[in-house]
């Protein structure tokens, strides 16, 4: 393969393919039609296989290169049960040009450009039919100016160029695997939609699987200013069942994409966190409570931690709902939270550690030896940070044993990864 440098950074450098010599014996024709422009999966031309190889490499080259951690049981990857058709929620972007509304995903290699696509292989059909119907009903609506080319540029045939300016910005379908409940959340700016409710109604109508229908207000573009959910018909939260405890998961809530993977993560998670079965345990970025009520099944006592008031409000309603009482849930920041914990010498057998991407700072590296865990266990989405961040604990009287990586994103390269670590202390 011959490729071209497009952009050279502190520590790599970034290429494009300018001509493929031979084909890959590890390639395969993607079942998607739309692969070569969609972004929403990188790896479909891969075999699967081949997949779980270069994730597993991937996992152990951030934690040897960017961590400098060595010595660590490497578990082989756990494949997920399903890799089509696997997740649970969706989100297609909205764009709107001379031509009408398109619904769809990013155009790959594009933050702006927007792809419509009939059909996605992720998703599930009832997905397809709510994408499908609120084409219908929205393409006579205009909720926002035509973007304006840039440069006299013009999207490839296919795509509009997403405008900031528009009403509508994204369709988030959440579908309970286990329940067949749907719940639809429509993203949008604060300005005023007029006929929501109605549109609601009607969608229900066509998709009579859908249980409620959420508008999510957000103030810029990230949805970083705050959020406001409005019910616009039916109900707010979908329920979904994940070894053998029901969750009610609010529209804007995080909550696992892949149900079937989310057990054989959640089970492991267990398994490593609590061999006794009778520890306290601190569990940050809890969520919904999707692994905090899991671990109150075997844990002594639990402390769930969140910053959003809406996934902390679903957490202690799902502690009723199952009738779990060896558990509570706080609303904070969580490296307030742990440094506060450090304060009173308050102490933890066990703290689970489940963050975004960006993974944790620095002071909660500081604190969490503080309070006293013998033992930490950390889920993360990104290799990188994830190595940085043990890397840190290492430092501070622990010691990395375990590393188990757990596809949950077949098709992309994403990969979420378990690592125990024990006081040394």
């Amino acid at each position: 393969m011959r490729v071209r440098i497009v952009s050279r950074k502190p520590n790599y450098a970034e290429a494009e393919v300018v001509e493929r010599l031979r084909p890959s014996p590890l390639a395969l024709r993607p079942r998607c039609l739309s692969f070569a422009e969609c972004g929403g999966c990188q790896w479909m031309n891969m075999a699967y296989e081949h997949q779980l190889d270069v994730k597993e490499g991937l996992v152990v080259e951030a934690l040897e290169r960017v961590g400098g951690l060595g010595e660590f049981a490497l578990h082989r990857i756990l494949r997920s049960p399903e890799i089509y058709h696997y997740r649970n929620k969706l989100e297609l972007a909205f764009s709107e040009g001379p031509e009408g509304l398109t619904l769809g995903f990013h155009r790959v290699g594009s933050d702006k450009e927007i792809v419509d696509i009939p059909t996605c292989l992720i998703g599930t059909e009832r997905m397809d039919e709510i994408a499908r119907s609120a084409r219908s009903l929205l393409a006579d609506k205009r909720y926002g100016p035509a973007p304006e080319p840039e440069d006299g540029r013009q999207a490839p045939p296919g795509t509009r160029e997403r405008d900031p300016r528009l009403l509508l910005k994204h369709l988030v379908v959440r579908e309970g695997r286990r329940t067949g409940e749907v719940l639809v959340n429509l993203v949008t700016t604060p300005g005023h939609m007029p006929e929501e409710r109605e549109l609601a109604r009607a969608l229900m109508e066509r998709c009579p699987y859908v249980v409620g229908v959420v508008r999510t207000i957000v103030h810029n573009e990230r949805g970083s200013q705050g959020k406001q959910d409005r019910l616009l018909a039916g109900r707010e939260r979908v329920r979904e069942l994940l070894c053998g405890i029901r969750y009610d998961i609010a529209a804007s809530a995080f909550f696992q994409v892949n149900t079937e993977q989310a057990e054989t993560l959640y089970t492991r998670t267990r398994e490593l966190a609590l061999p006794r079965g009778r520890e306290s345990v601190l569990d940050l970025y809890c969520g919904v409570g999707g692994l905090t009520l899991f671990l109150a099944t075997r844990a002594r006592r639990v402390t769930g931690v969140e910053s959003s008031p809406e996934a902390v409000r679903c957490a202690g309603a799902n502690a009723s709902l199952n009738g779990v009482t060896n558990v509570r849930f706080v609303q904070a920041e969580a490296r307030r939270f742990v440094r506060r914990l450090a304060a009173t010498k308050k102490n933890y057998d066990v703290v689970t550690i489940n963050p975004p991407r960006s993974g944790v700072h620095e002071d909660m590296i500081d604190s969490i030896p503080e309070i006293g865990p013998r033992r930490i266990v950390y889920v993360s989405c990104n290799p990188a940070t994830l190595a940085r961040d043990l890397s840190g604990l290492c430092s501070r009287g622990y010691c990395l044993t375990d590393v188990q990586p757990v596809d949950m994103f077949p098709h992309s390269f994403h990969v979420e990864t378990i690592a125990r670590l024990e006081r040394t202390n």
